[in-house]
């Protein structure tokens, strides 16, 4: 287990409520005390004797974010005085390697069972429990020492705690911005079924009431998947009003898109997991979709499920030939700005890495060379120099690198394609990808 004083071998051996030992970092430390070595059932009955809340902090041997908490944030005094005083605080490592001490294997089968409990997929992933084990607060990502501490602050705070939001929901006491919170606080907790439905509860609301705002708009957006959802026809029917509002001609086209595929398509696509051999009917599914929800969205839908299914069987002709569509015919051709290029960049770039087809990578030029126009930033310049390359237009794609090299002198991914570009080398992937 990694320590907190990063310059001292400091641990100190207690015992548990059972009398067996307990590894804790020193007092010395002045940082977080971690708890090591001890279960799950063992550190609940210590937070119910000491009256404190739980805090689990997930890591890796190999998470950066997760080194750069230790030292910036866990061993800081003024953090290691108010979560010691608060919590028991526990470090469970999510690895496991060869060379691993005695008291992390220890804690293999714990964090198993954490990752299998909580589902934690990105690290560092903070957990909060309160004194009853109750998972209250998740916290995904490098937290800085202000920030953390509010964090730890509003855990412990009674009128922000979970499970009592939860009763001033049902007693209808939250207003707009604490049940946005609270939904979305449910989904991030694992809590599915309260979430969705504190989340359509609140959108009928909003929906009946003034939802033509652009935070309310994005709540909705979050909370609809699937055609049943409350905010499914607020998309589907106000169109024109939420995408001008949102300044993105594709926003409310997206989210019934993607309800549509999962009401209708992907369960025919399941059915045929079990046969590889399977081509699903992409007639029938389309002229399906539009007689319930009319003919763009069938048109829709369909190019969308057929560019996945070619990505997943890696076809990528067929791939790169229906995401060319998608963007050609569905995509916002009439807003720019920093998300906007950023989104085009990214199109642009995996049609480069995985297509061969010309007419695909011009469609790929021309949104890339859009993006340079609205944010000449150096991955997008490097991106249409790529681009320019593999079309076999050597001599604007090697003056539109050597740019994006002088901008970014010390990315080694940009310098090297400038070099195998000056060599007449493939900057790009061969053989099947």
């Amino acid at each position: 287990m990694r320590l907190i004083c990063l310059s001292l071998v400091c641990v100190a051996v207690m015992t548990n409520i059972h009398g067996e030992p307990l590894s804790v970092s020193d007092s010395s430390c002045n940082g977080i005390h971690f708890v090591q070595g001890v279960s799950w059932r063992q550190i609940l009955k210590l937070a119910k004797k000491e009256g404190k809340y739980i805090f689990v902090d997930c890591y890796t041997t190999w998470c950066g974010p997760c080194k750069k908490m230790d030292e910036n944030v866990y061993a800081i005094p003024k953090i290691g005085s108010f979560f010691n005083n608060r919590f028991i605080c526990v470090k469970l490592q999510m690895d496991q390697r060869p060379g691993d001490a005695d008291v992390i294997r220890a804690s293999y089968q714990e964090a198993i069972d954490v990752n299998n409990s909580y589902h934690v997929v990105a690290y560092p992933t903070c957990l909060f429990f309160d004194r009853d084990g109750r998972l209250v607060r998740r916290e995904i990502g490098y937290t800085d020492q202000t920030a953390f501490l509010s964090l730890g602050a509003d855990v412990l705070d009674t009128a922000k705690n979970y499970y009592h939001l939860i009763r001033e929901f049902n007693l209808g006491k939250l207003n707009d911005k604490e049940t946005m919170l609270l939904a979305n606080t449910a989904l991030s907790l694992g809590d599915s079924a309260q979430g969705e439905k504190i989340a359509n509860s609140y959108i009928r609301k909003l929906v009946a009431s003034n939802p033509f705002d652009r935070d309310k708009i994005r709540f909705i957006h979050e909370n609809t998947k699937l055609p049943q959802d409350a905010g499914f026809a607020f998309f589907y029917k106000c169109q024109d009003t939420i995408d001008k509002i949102m300044e993105d001609d594709t926003y409310a086209q997206g989210v019934v898109t993607k309800a549509i595929i999962e009401e209708m398509i992907m369960p025919e696509l399941k059915k045929l997991e079990m046969d590889q051999g399977a081509i699903p009917d992409w007639v029938t599914l389309q002229r399906r979709i539009e007689g319930k929800y009319g003919e763009r969205f069938g048109e829709h839908a369909v190019i969308v499920a057929r560019a996945n299914w070619a990505g997943q069987h890696r076809d990528w002709e067929q791939w790169a030939r229906y995401y060319v569509m998608c963007e050609e015919i569905f995509g916002d051709k009439a807003h720019s700005g920093i998300w906007v290029a950023y989104h085009l960049n990214s199109v642009a770039w995996t049609v480069f890495v995985y297509s061969k087809n010309h007419e695909a990578l011009n469609y790929a030029a021309a949104w890339c060379g859009r993006a340079v126009l609205m944010d000449p930033e150096p991955n997008y310049i490097d991106t249409y120099a790529n681009i320019l390359y593999k079309l076999g237009k050597s001599d604007p794609a090697i003056a539109w690198e050597s740019i994006a090299a002088k901008l970014s002198p010390t990315d080694e991914k940009i310098q090297s394609r400038f070099v195998k570009m000056k060599k007449g080398e493939p900057t790009w992937p061969e053989g099947n990808y």
